[in-house]
């Protein structure tokens, strides 16, 4: 009977023989002991600055080679724009795990230092491993610094030291240890490709003797090479497959894995195929079955959320109806927009004829267009991205897609939507019709407010799972607020007359909004990044070690949008910054945000179950009063929480503009004394800060970051006892 690691590690599906056959370069990134140690390096061409996908192969460390990877995934992952880089690494049993981990340091120091020479990037690398292949890749997220920017694991495993790895499997029987240890040989090597290495594999397994003969080492010296038992808060963002029949590493390590990564906080994804097997995806013709098509669907759009958007493939022999499927999506969310928007003109009246006509359709007909792009946004996106590839999907084009092509409104020239198309076709460095045209839908639909916090927002994730391009950097575009105003200047007068407002200023705030937005979406600048920056800052790292010292605490934070993170106008705020501080410094320190945009004390009174339910000791209020009404319940919140035991801060003057245009400052100051609130002064300190001239925002309502960079150190220092709620001379 064919055995499962032969199958998996030794069939090598060679390039099919196509014009487009992407060229291949071997270079050896490692020597060690006369033994050279070589990467696989494939191009989707020879643009540069393109992601990297670092694949280990598996063999339970014992066989295989970096020549394992699949013809079909690894066309998958060059036609979605990625370099790929295979990699060998010597062989257990004549190198242990501590050498076969320093091998994989190196070649990781390789990649990052020859990104550049082979059309990468540095910073947008991840790691991807099937089997002994996703242990590594495990390995990598826990010991590599600095750290992949996203792991993949194929049914691989994360614990050697929970028994399993250990324990004789019962299983595999009629392998003996002379037969096995005459398998192997004594001098290391680092390709495996001699079947009767097999032999071994499988003798150790029979035996219980795979931490001796692989790791060199048992019981608790397997913990340090165990990733699950040493996640911690910096661990990179992680997508676990696994089928539920595999019986070669049991799918309870994938589990218990997820279970590690979720309690550390780390993003994480279990994807669990039913039926499946070890090795599920090196079955003949796999990527032919659904299931299968639609893992690796998640695998890209996992990817694309983790490393951006990659420079469009020139190749089109490796793109080829890729385009077209893109294009077909792209454009069914323009048209359902359009519609939305024709909708407006005719309700308000407003808006030029010729560019906000639909005859054909009433507004039942416009409303139809809506819920078919509400529908198709809710789509599974690994479906969708499977069937964008060319896989098989359970994706159906016909559901809602085709409808909302088919209405095909006409689309003026001088619609906003129609200049920016015609204006980054003019601009971009490099031009994809697709990824052009999904970035208008985003302007499109970003000029049009009301719809910014959810409807944009749906259209975001979907275009990155697509692995489109989210703002004007990709196509090499500038992006500062001078920029947009210039921008806003120069298109502003061409527009026709729209149901929402087309000024200068408005297209230079959409700008801004959607380079931020992909800043956060993209995780290249949000409350992770602010956080990890602010503990290298000289004044946190002076109270650094108060941090971590810091007892068990229980922190309820109710506010309005200066304390939120999704907004538009800072990558984070201050209290999710002060909060992922504390997720990696202190996990004892506990936070409970309760949030809303505009929020009053009114309003804000309806989180008190939930919020007193969680048993606080200590509470931050940044709310808005309005009436007296508003300073009533402000009065209930404070003294409800100071009976319960907890300790209620409130910040004097945090520059609300409207706060401050109302006089309703000294009002608030007065009710929180009264509630028994500690007022925390910060006004004069943000009055005298360096750069407080940019502390609002371009829609002079909120703030940006360098305001929420300073609330989060105040407020840390706060919570440390680095510094008292008056501020010192």
């Amino acid at each position: 009977m064919k055995r499962i690691l032969a199958v998996l590690f030794l069939a090598f599906l060679p390039l099919t023989a196509h014009a487009s056959a992407p060229p291949l370069t071997t270079h050896t990134y490692k020597t060690v002991g006369g033994l050279p140690l070589r990467a696989d390096v494939y191009r989707p061409d020879n643009r540069g600055g393109r992601p990297i996908v670092v694949w280990i192969h598996g063999g339970g460390l014992i066989l295989g080679s970096r020549r394992a990877l699949p013809e079909d995934q690894r066309r998958l992952y060059l036609q979605s724009g990625y370099v790929v880089v295979s990699i060998d690494y010597r062989l257990a049993p004549e190198t242990k795990l501590p050498g076969i981990l320093e091998d994989l340091g190196d070649a990781w120091a390789w990649v990052r230092a020859h990104a550049a020479e082979i059309g990468g990037d540095p910073a947008r690398v991840a790691v991807v491993g099937q089997s002994a292949g996703g242990h590594l890749a495990l390995a990598a997220g826990q010991r590599l610094r600095p750290a992949p920017r996203a792991i993949v694991s194929f049914y691989g495993y994360g614990d050697l030291a929970g028994g399993w790895y250990a324990t004789p499997d019962t299983g595999v029987k009629g392998y003996n240890e002379a037969d096995a240890r005459g398998s192997v040989g004594s001098k290391p090597l680092a390709e495996g490709n001699d079947d009767r290495r097999d032999i071994f594999s499988m003798w150790a397994r029979q035996a219980g003797r795979r931490p001796q003969e692989i790791v060199g080492t048992e019981g608790e010296g397997l913990v340090p090479f165990s990733p699950r038992r040493n996640v911690g808060p910096l661990f990179p963002p992680t997508l676990l497959l696994h089928g539920d029949a595999d019986t070669t590493v049991p799918l309870a390590q994938a589990r218990q894995m997820a279970e590690a990564l979720a309690g550390a906080g780390v993003p994480h994804r279990l994807r669990i195929l039913p039926g499946s097997g070890h090795a599920f995806d090196f079955a003949d013709r796999a990527l032919g079955q659904r299931d299968v098509a639609e893992a690796f669907g998640d695998v890209l759009v996992f990817l694309s959320q983790w490393l951006g958007s990659a420079p469009p493939v020139a190749d089109p022999g490796l793109t080829a109806g890729r385009q077209e499927r893109l294009s077909a999506l792209v454009e069914a969310n323009v048209q359902a927009v359009h519609s939305f928007q024709v909708g407006l003109a005719r309700k308000s009246g407003q808006g030029e004829p010729g560019c906000w006509s639909a005859e054909t359709l009433d507004d039942a007909g416009l409303q139809s267009l809506e819920a078919h792009q509400a529908s198709l946004l809710r789509q599974d996106v690994a479906a969708v991205r499977a069937w964008v590839e060319g896989l098989p999907s359970s994706f159906d084009p016909a559901r809602d897609v085709e409808p909302l092509r088919r209405v095909a409104l006409p689309l003026a020239p001088a619609l906003p939507l129609s200049l920016i198309t015609d204006d980054f076709t003019t601009r971009a460095a490099q031009t994809d019709p697709a990824g052009i045209r999904a970035l208008a839908n985003l302007y499109q639909t970003i000029f049009e407010v009301e719809r910014d916090g959810d409807r944009l927002q749906e259209l975001f994730s979907f275009y990155i799972a697509l692995g489109l391009p989210v703002s004007v950097a990709p196509l090499g575009l500038p992006g500062t607020d001078a920029d947009f105003l210039a921008w806003g200047e120069s298109q502003s007068p061409k527009a026709c007359a729209s149901p929402f407002g087309t000024s200068p200023p408005e297209w230079q705030i959409a700008g801004r909004k959607i380079w931020n937005w992909r800043e956060k979406h993209l995780h290249l600048r949000d409350a992770g990044v602010l956080a990890a920056e602010l503990l290298e800052e000289p004044e946190v790292e002076a109270f650094r070690p108060r941090l971590s010292t810091l007892g068990p605490r229980r922190i309820v934070v109710i506010g309005h949008s200066f304390t939120m993170g999704q907004h538009w106008a800072s990558p984070s705020a201050f209290v999710p910054i002060a909060t992922e501080v504390f997720r990696r410094e202190n996990p004892k320190v506990v936070v409970r945000q309760f949030e809303g945009g505009g929020l009053t004390s009114t309003r804000g009174e309806k989180f008190l179950p939930e919020a007193l339910a969680f048993k606080p000791d200590t509470v931050l209020l940044v709310v808005a009063n309005r009436t007296d009404q508003d300073l009533l319940a402000f009065d209930r919140i404070g003294k409800v929480f100071k009976d319960a035991g907890a300790q209620v801060y409130w910040f004097d003057d945090v520059e609300d503009p409207q706060t401050r245009k109302t006089g309703q400052v000294e009002r608030n100051l007065v009710a929180a004394r009264a509630a028994g609130m500690t007022v925390v002064e910060v006004g004069s300190l943000l009055e005298r800060a360096t750069g407080h001239d940019r502390f609002l925002c371009l829609d002079g309502i909120h703030m940006t970051e360098p305001w929420h960079r300073l609330m989060a150190k105040q407020w840390l220092a706060l919570l440390v006892g680095a510094r008292g709620p008056a501020l010192t001379p």
